[in-house]
């Protein structure tokens, strides 16, 4: 059984689970994105273009499951879910913004959101994609808020007919 972290919220169990539309535009968007990472990484002509990938890659799920497994039941759950999100998103948005590291980090980080996004529709996770492989292999299921909550949002509206 997969415990939560930080329940509690005024959007019901958005955050933590999804419907079926939210789910599906997580496939899409996760096959979207790696598949687009991985075509042109096979297009360019560096050698180690794949292994440089696949070491980012590897280093930023250590990265975010650590930090579940540090953060998460001493301090994330005891914070508001936005400042859980800010906490998360905010490494991540530094890294783009501020063209943090070679491309091929920023490339690595794309086909992490793209998989967790896979894991996400498999899983029914509603939450932020970046925390959707560390909640499986911790077997957690947090409340961090992303950007394809708003889908979740609208869905459950109008699954609950409210305006």
């Amino acid at each position: 059984m997969a415990g939560s972290v930080g329940t509690d919220n005024s959007y019901g169990k958005l955050g933590r689970d999804v419907g079926i539309v939210g789910r599906w535009i997580r496939l899409m968007a996760g096959g979207a994105l790696a598949g687009g990472v991985l075509y042109h990484a096979a297009h360019t002509p560096s050698a180690n273009v794949f292994a440089d990938l696949a070491l980012y890659f590897a280093a930023t799920l250590g990265a975010y499951t650590a930090a579940s497994f540090l953060l998460g039941r001493i301090f994330l759950a005891r914070l508001d879910t936005w400042m859980r999100t800010t906490i998360l998103l905010a490494p991540l948005a530094a890294i783009f913004v501020f063209q943090l590291g070679p491309d091929v980090f920023h490339q690595a980080i794309l086909v992490y959101i793209g998989v967790s996004f896979f894991f996400s529709f498999f899983r029914r996770y509603g939450g932020c994609e970046v925390m959707s492989i560390p909640g499986l292999l911790l077997r957690t299921r947090q409340d961090v808020y992303c950007p394809l909550n708003v889908i979740d949002a609208v869905e459950k509206a109008i699954v609950d007919r409210k305006p």
